[in-house]
C-alpha cells in the first residue's frame, strides 16, 4: 500500500513520520473482534515486496495467537480469586474498540447495550468506564469493574443477580449474617434496635427469595467481587 495525498492532511502526517509505505494485515474473528498489524516503510523507492506480504501473512496467525494467550492470562489476573468464575472479561482501547472478548462476555455486553456495534462499545459507556477505574459500575443488566492496564481498558463483568438489588443497609446486615452473627450482635455493631434488624432480615429474605440464612449466604456469594 502506497500512502498518497488525501483529505485531512494525511500525506503531511505520513511525511512527518516517514510513513511512505504501509503493509497492513488483519482479520475479523468469529466473535466480530477485528485485529490488525501495521508495518510502515520509510524509503519512497523501496515499497514492501511480495515476499514481505507473504511472510507477514504467515506470521499473522501466530502473532495473534500469542496476543490472545497474553490477554487470556491477564484476564485471569483481573478475576483475582478462584471463586470469581461468574465474572467474565473483555478488553477495549480508550476509543471503545474491542480487542479481546471472552465467549460469555459478548452476550452480556449486547444485553446491556442493545444495537451495540459489533466491535465497539458505545461512546457514553466508554466515557463512564474510563472515569471509574477500579470502581464497581452498576448497569441495568450487568455489573462492570473497569481497570486500566497500559493503554488498554480491561472490563471484569457479570450479570446482575438478586443480591445486587439490596440497599446499602440491607447489604451491611446481610454481610454480618454471612459472618455468622446473630441479629442482636448485628444490632449492636450497626447501632440499630434488634427489632429493626429482625425486620430487615425478613425483608432481605423476601427480596432474595430465600428461606434461611444459609440460602442468603449462597446468594451473596453470587455477587462477590
Amino acid at each position: 500500500m502506497l500512502l498518497v495525498a488525501g483529505p485531512g492532511g494525511h500525506r503531511a502526517y505520513a511525511r512527518r513520520f516517514r510513513h511512505e509505505h504501509a503493509l497492513i494485515t488483519g482479520e475479523i474473528d468469529a466473535s466480530g473482534v477485528g485485529r490488525t498489524i501495521w508495518l510502515y516503510g520509510a524509503m519512497p523507492a523501496r515499497p514492501f515486496a511480495e515476499h514481505a506480504r507473504q511472510t507477514m501473512q504467515w506470521l499473522f496467525p501466530h502473532l495473534m495467537e500469542a496476543w490472545s494467550i497474553n490477554q487470556a492470562l491477564h484476564a485471569e489476573k483481573i478475576r483475582v480469586r478462584p471463586d470469581e468464575r461468574q465474572w467474565t472479561v473483555a478488553v477495549a482501547d480508550p476509543a471503545g474498540l474491542l480487542h479481546y472478548v471472552e465467549p460469555d462476555a459478548r452476550p452480556l455486553l449486547e444485553l446491556e447495550w442493545p444495537g451495540m456495534r459489533t466491535q465497539r462499545l458505545p461512546e457514553h459507556a466508554v466515557h463512564d468506564l474510563l472515569n471509574r477505574p477500579g470502581q464497581r459500575v452498576d448497569g441495568t443488566h450487568i455489573i462492570v469493574v473497569p481497570a486500566m492496564a497500559g493503554r488498554l481498558l480491561f472490563l471484569k463483568l457479570r450479570a446482575r443477580v438478586a443480591a445486587d438489588s439490596l440497599t446499602p443497609r440491607e447489604h451491611a446486615i446481610a454481610a454480618q449474617i454471612a459472618q455468622g452473627l446473630t441479629h442482636k450482635e448485628i444490632a449492636r455493631r450497626l447501632d440499630l434496635s434488634p427489632a429493626t434488624v429482625r425486620n430487615q432480615i425478613q425483608s432481605i429474605h423476601e427480596r432474595l427469595d430465600v428461606r434461611n440464612n444459609a440460602q442468603l449466604v449462597a446468594k451473596l456469594r453470587q455477587a462477590r467481587g
